[in-house]
Protein backbone atom coordinates (compact mmCIF):
# COMPACT_ATOMS: atom_id res chain seq x y z
CA UNK A 1 0.00 0.00 0.00
CA UNK A 2 1.48 3.54 -0.50
CA UNK A 3 0.37 6.51 1.14
CA UNK A 4 0.31 10.03 0.13
CA UNK A 5 -0.43 13.45 2.10
CA UNK A 6 -1.54 15.39 -0.35
CA UNK A 7 -2.70 15.17 -4.39
CA UNK A 8 0.84 16.55 -5.47
CA UNK A 9 2.64 14.05 -3.74
CA UNK A 10 0.04 11.22 -5.09
CA UNK A 11 0.58 12.19 -8.57
CA UNK A 12 4.31 11.82 -8.15
CA UNK A 13 3.92 8.22 -6.01
CA UNK A 14 1.68 7.04 -8.64
CA UNK A 15 4.14 7.94 -11.63
CA UNK A 16 6.81 6.46 -10.65
CA UNK A 17 5.14 3.49 -8.71
CA UNK A 18 2.34 2.71 -10.89
CA UNK A 19 -0.35 1.29 -8.37
CA UNK A 20 -2.81 -1.45 -9.56
CA UNK A 21 -5.68 0.89 -8.29
CA UNK A 22 -5.77 4.10 -6.43
CA UNK A 23 -8.17 5.34 -3.45
CA UNK A 24 -8.59 9.19 -3.35
CA UNK A 25 -10.56 11.58 -1.95
CA UNK A 26 -12.15 14.77 -3.43
CA UNK A 27 -11.11 17.05 -1.42
CA UNK A 28 -7.21 16.86 -0.26
CA UNK A 29 -4.58 19.48 0.08
CA UNK A 30 -2.77 21.11 -2.73
CA UNK A 31 -4.14 19.32 -5.22
CA UNK A 32 -7.79 17.98 -5.26
CA UNK A 33 -9.10 14.82 -6.16
CA UNK A 34 -10.43 15.87 -9.46
CA UNK A 35 -7.21 17.28 -10.67
CA UNK A 36 -4.99 14.38 -9.20
CA UNK A 37 -7.66 12.56 -11.38
CA UNK A 38 -6.89 14.79 -14.58
CA UNK A 39 -2.98 14.62 -14.47
CA UNK A 40 -3.83 10.53 -13.97
CA UNK A 41 -6.08 10.28 -16.76
CA UNK A 42 -3.46 12.80 -19.05
CA UNK A 43 -0.73 10.07 -19.14
CA UNK A 44 -0.69 7.29 -21.31
CA UNK A 45 1.21 5.59 -18.47
CA UNK A 46 -1.15 6.05 -15.56
CA UNK A 47 -4.39 6.57 -17.67
CA UNK A 48 -6.08 3.00 -17.57
CA UNK A 49 -4.96 2.49 -13.31
CA UNK A 50 -8.85 2.24 -11.95
CA UNK A 51 -9.48 4.76 -9.31
CA UNK A 52 -12.37 5.37 -6.59
CA UNK A 53 -13.35 8.77 -5.65
CA UNK A 54 -14.43 9.22 -2.16
CA UNK A 55 -16.23 12.31 -1.18
CA UNK A 56 -18.55 13.73 1.68
CA UNK A 57 -20.43 16.06 -0.29
CA UNK A 58 -22.18 16.19 -3.21
CA UNK A 59 -19.55 16.83 -6.37
CA UNK A 60 -19.56 20.55 -7.51
CA UNK A 61 -18.75 19.45 -11.27
CA UNK A 62 -21.78 18.07 -13.19
CA UNK A 63 -21.17 13.90 -12.24
CA UNK A 64 -21.72 13.06 -15.94
CA UNK A 65 -18.40 15.26 -17.14
CA UNK A 66 -16.40 14.27 -14.08
CA UNK A 67 -17.22 10.61 -14.28
CA UNK A 68 -14.91 10.29 -16.73
CA UNK A 69 -12.17 10.98 -14.49
CA UNK A 70 -12.71 7.98 -12.22
CA UNK A 71 -14.45 4.38 -12.15
CA UNK A 72 -16.52 4.86 -9.07
CA UNK A 73 -17.84 8.26 -6.81
CA UNK A 74 -18.25 6.57 -3.48
CA UNK A 75 -20.30 8.86 -1.01
CA UNK A 76 -18.44 9.14 2.43
CA UNK A 77 -19.47 7.63 5.19
CA UNK A 78 -18.28 4.46 3.17
CA UNK A 79 -18.49 0.88 5.20
CA UNK A 80 -15.01 -0.19 4.56
CA UNK A 81 -16.62 -3.64 3.37
CA UNK A 82 -18.19 -1.77 0.30
CA UNK A 83 -14.54 -0.29 -0.66
CA UNK A 84 -13.21 -3.49 -0.40
CA UNK A 85 -15.86 -4.63 -2.72
CA UNK A 86 -15.86 -1.94 -5.37
CA UNK A 87 -11.70 -2.53 -4.94
CA UNK A 88 -11.82 -6.02 -6.06
CA UNK A 89 -14.24 -5.24 -8.69
CA UNK A 90 -12.10 -2.73 -10.45
CA UNK A 91 -9.12 -5.10 -9.42
CA UNK A 92 -10.92 -7.58 -11.64
CA UNK A 93 -12.21 -5.90 -14.36
CA UNK A 94 -9.11 -3.29 -14.95
CA UNK A 95 -11.00 -0.71 -16.34
CA UNK A 96 -14.49 -1.77 -16.84
CA UNK A 97 -17.17 0.67 -17.10
CA UNK A 98 -17.47 3.69 -14.94
CA UNK A 99 -19.44 3.04 -11.87
CA UNK A 100 -21.11 5.53 -9.97
CA UNK A 101 -22.61 4.71 -6.91
CA UNK A 102 -23.67 8.72 -6.09
CA UNK A 103 -26.43 8.16 -9.30
CA UNK A 104 -27.56 4.67 -7.63
CA UNK A 105 -30.67 4.84 -5.35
Amino acid sequence: MLVAPDGEAAAAVTETERPDLIVTDWMMPVVDGVAFCRRLKAKRATSSIPVVMLTAALPPLPVESAALLWDILLRKPTPVARLIEVSGILLKTKRGSPLDEARSP
